[in-house]
This record gives C-alpha cells, structure tokens and sequence, in this order.
C-alpha cells in the first residue's frame, strides 16, 4: 500500500483570470464617462431653459 493513498483529493486551484482588471478599468471609464455626458447634457439643457425666459419691468409690469 502506498502512503498517498489514503490522502483526501483536493481539487487544482482555478486558474487566475486574466484581464480582470483591466475589464473592471474599462468599465470604471465607460461608467465615468457617460456620467460625465449626462451632467454637460443636463447643464447645457438648463442654460438653453434658463435663455428662453426673461423677466422686464416697465413701469409697474413685469414683462415676459
């Protein structure tokens, strides 16, 4: 009888992901980046609403 024989298997370790990190970068950027569009995108939306409108007092009236 052998002595490894009687020792339990242990199954191989997974192998390392590759890439992972920069997956996870590219994802971080994608994710800053449409953030940052969506905020230019509300701001400049706001500007435009904020130019329609403006109030003018002649005398005693205010004037849209």
């Amino acid at each position: 009888m052998e002595p490894t024989d009687n020792l339990p298997s242990v199954p191989p370790s997974p192998p390392a992901k590759k890439g992972n990190f920069l997956r996870n970068l590219s994802y971080l950027l994608l994710g800053t980046t449409i953030l940052a569009l969506s905020g230019v995108i509300i701001y400049l939306l706001s500007d435009i609403n904020h130019r329609q409108y403006r109030l003018n007092a002649q005398g005693s009236v205010l004037l849209i």
